[in-house]
């Protein structure tokens, strides 16, 4: 009886769809029909840009807040001499995360893991060279006041500055 081999699928490496678009294309393909990635309808696609931007956010601000209490020495939950910075790499790796599936649903795609997602973004943001809409992109830095007491935002301030506003 001839012992037959079961074929495993290798994965690209992200290495390989930047070089190649026809392989990335395909790799994506693969993923949505493994429905890994799906497409979003404009509702939930806005709605998810917002979502996902939120928790970004929100991992970043948990991520500071434990960076600097640990700077201070603020933080005595564990042994002695043990940091959190391992914690705080990687929260900020799920921020990160959060935000490439904002970037996502800003075309209209969601993502069900990892290596998708980073499919995905190669394909619609590199090869076919899709950008943001400014509608998209939020920035608490645009929000925040240029300096304590000033009621101008800097966004606000660089509009002036250039004459947009």
């Amino acid at each position: 009886m001839m012992n037959r081999r079961k074929r495993i699928r290798r994965i690209p490496a992200w290495q390989d769809w930047l070089k190649s678009p026809e392989l990335c294309e395909q790799s994506l393909r693969y993923f949505e029909r493994q429905m890994q990635v799906r497409r979003l309808d404009q509702r939930q696609a806005k709605e998810n840009v917002v979502g996902h931007m939120r928790k970004s956010f929100h991992n970043l601000s948990l991520a500071n807040q434990i960076f600097e209490n640990n700077q201070k020495g603020g933080l005595r939950l564990g042994y002695a001499g043990e940091s959190f910075y391992d914690w705080v790499v990687t929260i900020g790796y799920y921020a990160m995360y959060q935000a490439c599936l904002a970037a996502l649903a800003a075309v209209r795609k969601a993502s069900e893991n990892h290596t998708a997602t980073v499919c995905a973004l190669t394909y619609h943001y590199v090869h076919r060279r899709k950008r943001l809409n400014e509608q998209y992109v939020v920035s608490r830095y645009d929000k925040e006041p240029c300096r304590p007491g000033c009621p101008k935002t800097h966004q606000q301030k660089t509009a002036a500055r250039e004459g947009i506003i």
